[in-house]
Formats: structure tokens, C-alpha cells, sequence
């Protein structure tokens, strides 16, 4: 599966979910009962089913953040992979073998920010500032120390807009490149 792919069928999860609980949050208000028939939600308090339908609609968001930024990194981190291997294109040498091994096998542990440098020729500084924003916000979500305040919240509409630019301009990169070494 593509990564665009990958984050637009997050994105439709997080959409789906995010509507699923306002209509049961309607369903709770209105005391329809029939419809809480079979939930989690049938033997709780309204104040109770409320107060844990907050909690779930925003922890929709984080783990849609969560999960969009998963598929962003591997997709960025693959797509250095592929564009270092195309030295391998120019008659290969021991050195530019040597060093294409070297990033393969280094890249997973390389700094977030420093691969997002990277691209940044590709996609822009405003985009990968953008990026390392949600970086942060999902670090603190990862991670949540409570020493450490939140670096400021990230909508998932943010995220996605700003994975899916980022990647729209990626893949156009990949298929200028692949039209130059056609030609």
C-alpha cells in the first residue's frame, strides 16, 4: 500500500470514529436507548458515557496523529533509501556501494529532524517546519512526561493536510526523477 494511501485510510478511520461517537454522544442526550442496546455504554451513568466519549474523541485525534506520523516516517525514510540507491545507477563503485550499505542499514536510527532536513529542498522549509511541529506533538503524545508541557496542540486535519502535501510533492520528485533517467 502507498503511503498516501496508508494516510488517507488513517484519515477515514479517525473521520468515521470522530462521527460514530457524536452520534452516540446525540444517542446519550436524547436517552435513546435502543441504539446503546450491546455497548460498553448501555450500564454506564449519562455523566459517566459522556465523560468517557470526551476522553475518546480526543484520544481519536492523538492516535490519528500517532498513526499518520508511523506511515509518514517509513515512507520518508524509504524514499531516501531508494534515491540514495540511484548512485548505484552510475557505474558503482566500491565507495558508492559501501556508502549506499552504510545508509541503508543507518538510516532507521537516524534523528527525525535530520531526515526532515533533508527533504527540505524537495518540499519547502515552511512544510517541514510544519512537520517538526507535529513531530514534537507527537513525541509528547508517545512519550507524555509529566514534567514536560504539551509543545502545543496539532490538529489531525493539520497532520494530515501537512503528510499529505509533503508527500504529494515526494512522489512528484520520484517521477520527475524517473522521466530524466528515461530520457
Amino acid at each position: 500500500m502507498h503511503a498516501v494511501d496508508a494516510i488517507n485510510e488513517v484519515w477515514l478511520t479517525y473521520q468515521v470514529t470522530k462521527d460514530a461517537l457524536k452520534i452516540t454522544t446525540h444517542g446519550i442526550n436524547r436517552g435513546a436507548i435502543e441504539l446503546l442496546q450491546d455497548t460498553f455504554f448501555i450500564n454506564s451513568s449519562t455523566d459517566k458515557a459522556k465523560n468517557d466519549l470526551a476522553i475518546c474523541r480526543r484520544a481519536a485525534g492523538d492516535y490519528a496523529i500517532l498513526s499518520m506520523w508511523a506511515i509518514f516516517e517509513r515512507y520518508v525514510s524509504d524514499a531516501l533509501v531508494r534515491e540514495n540507491g540511484k548512485m548505484l545507477d552510475v557505474p558503482p563503485s566500491e565507495f558508492n556501494s559501501a556508502l549506499h550499505r552504510k545508509i541503508e542499514e543507518a538510516i532507521e536510527y537516524w534523528r527525525a529532524n535530520d531526515v526532515l532536513d533533508l527533504i527540505k529542498p524537495l518540499v519547502g522549509a515552511d512544510l517541514v517546519g510544519k512537520a517538526k511541529q507535529i513531530k514534537r506533538y507527537r513525541d509528547w503524545l508517545a512519550h507524555k512526561n509529566p514534567k514536560k508541557a504539551s509543545p502545543g496542540n496539532v490538529p489531525p486535519t493539520v497532520a494530515y493536510q501537512v503528510f499529505s502535501d509533503i508527500l504529494q510533492l515526494l512522489s512528484f520528485h520520484r517521477s520527475e526523477l524517473t522521466e530524466k533517467l528515461m530520457l
